[in-house]
Formats: structure tokens, C-alpha cells, sequence
């Protein structure tokens, strides 16, 4: 799928626990000016105690949770520092903070991303 359109703003759908999908946007984004905002806002969670959970749910709800933005704002980070003014919002959940029942991996991953912003800020702040 091509950079879809609403007023000023363009937005692309992709597979962030695909490498591939992940970084397709970053030559079209090149090539159509520049990227102003990463908001990587996907999440997925059943809530299941973790004695139950199988080591294929837990490989699923890293993939999209924890690497998923990674991966996206990896291909995506040099178009932001090229901007001058990249800005990335990566949402995370109240259970990456303080933990959740039914949800130990789930926010394990979201407690991931949350310490991923942080270290992620303190390497780019001055390419800004």
C-alpha cells in the first residue's frame, strides 16, 4: 500500500512485526519530502495467566509489543534526524509501568518500549 492522504497529513498501514513491511515506508517517505511524527501505536494482548501462556504467545506478543516499534522506528529514525524536527510517539500501556494481572509478558514488552523511549531519547536528542 502507497502513503495514504488526509489533509497535510500521510499515513501509511504496515506489518510492524515484519522486517520487510517495516522498513518499506522509509523510500517512500524519502521520496515524498520529509516525516515529521513516528507514532508507532500498535498493541495485541489476550489476558491469560502465565502458567498458561505458550512460548508461541509469548514469541508473538514481543514481535508486535516490543520489536515491532523498534523495528519501524530503526528504518524510520534517519528521516526524522534529517527533518530537523522528528518527533516519535510510541505508546506504550499503564501495565509496561506498574505490571498487570493475566498480562506478565504483555508488560514485560510495554515496560520494554518504555525503556526503549528513554534510551532512544538520550541517543538522539542532540541530532536534533
Amino acid at each position: 500500500a502507497e502513503l495514504a492522504q488526509i489533509g497535510d497529513v500521510r499515513f501509511k498501514h504496515l506489518d510492524a512485526t515484519d522486517r520487510a513491511s517495516a522498513d518499506a515506508p522509509a523510500a517512500e517517505i524519502e521520496a515524498a519530502g520529509h516525516l515529521d511524527v513516528l507514532v508507532n501505536a500498535a498493541g495485541w494482548d489476550i489476558i491469560q495467566p502465565f502458567l498458561e501462556n505458550t512460548p508461541e504467545y509469548w514469541a508473538k506478543i514481543v514481535a508486535l509489543n516490543f520489536m515491532g516499534p523498534v523495528q519501524v522506528t530503526r528504518a524510520l529514525l534517519p528521516a526524522l534526524i534529517a527533518s530537523g524536527s522528528g518527533r516519535i510517539v510510541n505508546i506504550s500501556s499503564e501495565a509496561g509501568r506498574v505490571g498487570s494481572f493475566g498480562e506478565t509478558v504483555y508488560a514485560g514488552a510495554k515496560g520494554g518500549i518504555i525503556a526503549f523511549t528513554k534510551s532512544l531519547a538520550r541517543e538522539v536528542v542532540r541530532k536534533q
